[in-house]
């Protein structure tokens, strides 16, 4: 399962169960510098159980300089990761 790999690869971490998920898309018509785009974004966002603490400092290379997230950080998120949310009003800021 991706899910499981992903989750112990890149946060450490052992996934016990899904939750519940939520598939999504979303039109995108700027990129982060401000310019026209026609792009769409599509994904799974699932809610997880693990079998142990999240790992602060992740090390993976290629989830370098993911941080941990709350509701008070909600300035900082992207439309995908407000989208994504979205889904899950009780962890939306």
């Amino acid at each position: 399962m991706t899910l499981r790999r992903e989750l112990q690869e890149e946060c450490g971490v052992e996934l016990v169960r899904v939750v519940d998920s939520a598939v999504f898309e979303f039109q995108v018509d700027r990129d982060s510098f401000a310019r026209s785009i026609d792009f769409t974004h599509s994904g799974v966002v699932s809610r997880v159980e693990v079998a142990s603490d999240v790992v602060e400092d992740i090390t993976a290379e290629d989830a370098r300089g993911v941080v941990l997230a709350t509701a008070a950080d909600a300035g900082m998120f992207s439309p995908l990761v407000v989208e994504a949310l979205r889904h899950f009003p009780d962890l939306a800021p």
